[in-house]
């Protein structure tokens, strides 16, 4: 079945309210360009990637990005939840997570300060 078949069912399925809708609509209109015709089945993980490209193209912030590739994956876990096609393993995200870690300063003395630590994964 199209890519594009399944999104109007899913879309169907989930009745978004009109600016949830709007932005849903936002979030898929790349990968819609790309492979929204074809079967769900033929389409390969670097045809993502090319999408998630795209989207960082458009100038939107990373964080951004993320969140559009988020709704995709949403997407492509209902197609595969529903037995439409097979469970798509999506690429990682364009930027490096934060993780902020809480390192304790050296010493012997009893008031112990906390200090944020941070580190890139990724």
């Amino acid at each position: 079945m199209p890519f594009e078949s399944l999104y109007l069912l899913y879309l169907k399925e989930k009745q978004f309210d009109r600016k949830s809708l709007l932005w849903q609509m936002d979030c898929i209109r790349p990968a819609l360009k790309k492979f929204g015709a074809k079967a769900v089945s033929e389409i390969k993980k670097d045809e993502i990637t090319e999408v998630m490209e795209v989207m960082k193209q458009t100038g939107v912030k990373p964080v951004t990005v993320k969140k559009r590739m988020s709704a995709l994956k949403t997407v492509f876990r209902w197609i595969a939840g529903n037995g439409y096609g097979p469970d798509a393993r999506l690429p990682e995200a364009p930027f490096r997570a934060v993780k902020i870690h809480t390192a304790l300063t050296g010493g012997t003395c009893s008031n112990h300060r906390a200090l944020p630590r941070i580190t890139l994964q990724g």
